[in-house]
């Protein structure tokens, strides 16, 4: 009797082992494979300033821009099922947002802002016209801040499961009361010491529409006009403005590159190209001092 009891529990122990060891194993081989669970063999990068963004690009026709829910387990994977069928009409674009799927995941502070920049850069720079959106979840908050950013940027906007639409309502009156700061309205005259360095947004910023012009009239030779550029695109309208409002003979002008889109010497040679002896290149020396995925100040 006792040596079957013996028997019994040495078999209990020997199948819980193997069932242990079987999956031991079947964690382990998931392990390694997990890095290509989301592979495909129709892979685009897209080079932006806070990292690789990864995108695929399917069909002919007018464009489509497909942007996916935002959460921990996020990737453009969610419109698998539907990408062949829109790309039988459209160029589809499916694109893994920022610190999802497998774009990069840079050690920043990411903020709808963030997001809403990513999409107009994406559409001005890698689409190039006015493109039709899918955004689900939370990404339909960020076309609806794009498309009230960059209007030119968008056609139609299809948005699946949004956040509240009287949120959304909410905060775009919000914004739709929002004006430039006018130097015009600042007590005169200013403090003899007081300079002002005063940021133009150029086109990949997505923000260019909000600059108030009329803010030059009233620089002199001591306030700065800083241009943060991201590409040959935003070298060619700097000099625009410069040109324009004579920039050169008002006051001081800074050139500082966007870090990681576009090399200051590619700037450099764009103000020598141009003759441009007046306008001083910038470098935001932390990006150097410290790397680019800290937050060193």
């Amino acid at each position: 009797m006792k040596h079957s009891k013996k028997l019994v529990t040495l078999s209990v122990l020997t199948t819980m082992s193997g069932a242990a060891i079987y999956f031991l194993n079947k964690t382990l081989d998931t392990a390694a494979v997990r890095k290509n669970l989301l592979a495909s063999a129709e892979k685009e990068i897209f080079s932006w300033q806070f990292g690789d963004i990864f995108y695929t690009k399917k069909g002919t026709g007018t464009p489509m821009l497909l942007l996916h829910d935002l959460h921990c387990a996020s990737s453009g994977r969610e419109w698998q099922y539907i990408e062949d069928t829109l790309a039988q009409d459209h160029t589809v674009y499916t694109l893994d947002l920022l610190g999802c799927g497998r774009s990069d995941k840079p050690a920043i502070t990411y903020t709808n802002f963030l997001y809403v920049q990513l999409i107009v850069t994406f559409i001005k720079q890698v689409i190039g016209c006015p493109t039709d959106v899918i955004a689900s979840g939370l990404s339909g908050s960020f076309v609806v801040t794009a498309c009230n950013t960059a209007p030119k940027c968008f056609g139609r906007i299809m948005m699946i499961n949004p956040t509240d639409l009287a949120k959304l309502i909410a905060h775009d009156s919000k914004r739709e009361e929002e004006r430039p700061i006018a130097l015009a309205e600042f007590p005169a005259p200013r403090p003899e010491k007081l300079c002002i360095t005063m940021d133009y947004k150029l086109p990949s910023s997505g923000m260019e529409d909000k600059m108030f012009c009329e803010n030059f009239e009233l620089l002199g030779e001591r306030d700065v006009v800083k241009f943060v550029v991201g590409s040959h695109e935003d070298l060619e309208r700097m000099a625009e403005v410069v040109r324009e409002h004579e920039l050169a003979t008002r006051c001081q002008v800074y050139i500082s590159p966007v870090f990681g889109a576009i090399e200051p010497s590619a700037i450099v040679d764009f103000m020598r190209e141009r003759a441009l002896t007046h306008a001083r290149l910038q470098l935001q020396l932390h990006k150097f001092i410290w790397p680019n995925q800290e937050r060193g100040v």
